[in-house]
This record gives C-alpha cells, sequence and structure tokens, in this order.
C-alpha cells in the first residue's frame, strides 16, 4: 500500500515558517528546513510559493497585520481615554517595546530585514498614511506638515532603535529607562506639535 500523502496548503506552510523564525530568527529558516519539518520534499514547498523570498514576505505580511492588530487596539483604548493624537506615536513606541519583548526573533526579522518586497505592499502604506492622517497639522503653515513627518520618522527611528538594542542586548533597557527614554525623544520631536493638533 502507498504511502498517505501529506495534505497541506499555503496556510500551514505560512505557519510553519512563521515558527521556524520564531525560534530561531531569519538565520534559521531555510526551505530544506521548512520542508523537514513539514515532512514534505523541498520541491513541494514550491507548489505553495514561488520561491524563498516569496515566502519570507508573506511571513513579514503576518508579523505586521499581528503587530498591526495590537496598535490598533491601543488606539482604540485612547481614542476612547480621549487621548491626543500626537500621543498615538509614543503609544506606537510603547506596542514596538512589547512586540520586541514576546517575540523578539520576529521583530528583529520584520524590523531589521531589508525585504524589499514588503516595504513595497499597499497595506504598510496605508496603515502609516491612517496614523498621520489622525494628525492633521500644517494647514495654513508652510513647511510645517514636512517638519511633522520628519520628526514622526525621528521619533520612530530611535524607538525601533532602542527596541533592537534591547533585544541584542547592546543596552539593556528595562522597560521604565525604555519609557524615559521615549518620553524625552517624544518631548523632543513631537510633543512642539500637540499645540498644531486639536484633539479630536
Amino acid at each position: 500500500m502507498g504511502r498517505k500523502r501529506k495534505i497541506v496548503d499555503s496556510a500551514v506552510v505560512l505557519d510553519a515558517a512563521l515558527g521556524l523564525i520564531e525560534a530561531e530568527g531569519l538565520e534559521g529558516f531555510s526551505t530544506r528546513r521548512l520542508s523537514a519539518a513539514l515532512g514534505l520534499s523541498p520541491m513541494t514547498i514550491y507548489n505553495y510559493y514561488e520561491n524563498a523570498e516569496a515566502i519570507l514576505v508573506a511571513v513579514a505580511l503576518r508579523g505586521l497585520e499581528e503587530w498591526h492588530r495590537g496598535y490598533s487596539d491601543l488606539l482604540l483604548s485612547m481614542e476612547e481615554a480621549r487621548g491626543h493624537p500626537v500621543r498615538a506615536f509614543r503609544a506606537l513606541a510603547s506596542e514596538l517595546y512589547r512586540f520586541g519583548l514576546e517575540r523578539p526573533h520576529l521583530y528583529l526579522f520584520l524590523f531589521e530585514s531589508s525585504l524589499a518586497e514588503v516595504r513595497k505592499d499597499p497595506r504598510i502604506g496605508e496603515w502609516y498614511r491612517r496614523l498621520l492622517d489622525r494628525c492633521e497639522v500644517g494647514a495654513g503653515e508652510p513647511g510645517l506638515r514636512e517638519a511633522f513627518h520628519s520628526d514622526v520618522y525621528l521619533f520612530e527611528v530611535l524607538a525601533n532603535g532602542l527596541v533592537i538594542s534591547t533585544i541584542r542586548r547592546r543596552l539593556v533597557h528595562d522597560e521604565a529607562r525604555f519609557r524615559r527614554l521615549v518620553d524625552r525623544a517624544y518631548e523632543r520631536f513631537l510633543a512642539p506639535y500637540e499645540a498644531w493638533i486639536k484633539p479630536d
């Protein structure tokens, strides 16, 4: 009697790839290891994804969706508390920290890797635009909107760098120290815009 064929689909392959990256980071991922984890031949994986990069893009998008879901929940609780819209970026830093400590390998994969195809995905731009649109700034003030976007970018780079340095243990930041540093960056780069943006 012949061997039973293992039933898989692209979601099963994606779950297994995500599991490998969460357990060991990008360094632990290969299609050979993925196929071994699934009990399939390496060529069978390509029935579901065109190549290894396509698998990594799918993993990155799934991870970003999970991160964004947590951030959206945080924003909703802020809105219910009638928080100022610019302070959403401080909430963003907190969610980066939480996600990074809970899922360090996935965080490093999402925020350190240079998968160009992920950056092109329209959902990523839409999430970012939605956040910026909460903070209408610059009406009647030449250059203010561009300055705001630049300062948001600087703030996000600093917050992300703090999370990565914590994960990689270059500088160990406990949550209290992380918050103090984020608060300093917020006061320097974003707090001045609170005067230009009216809360809902």
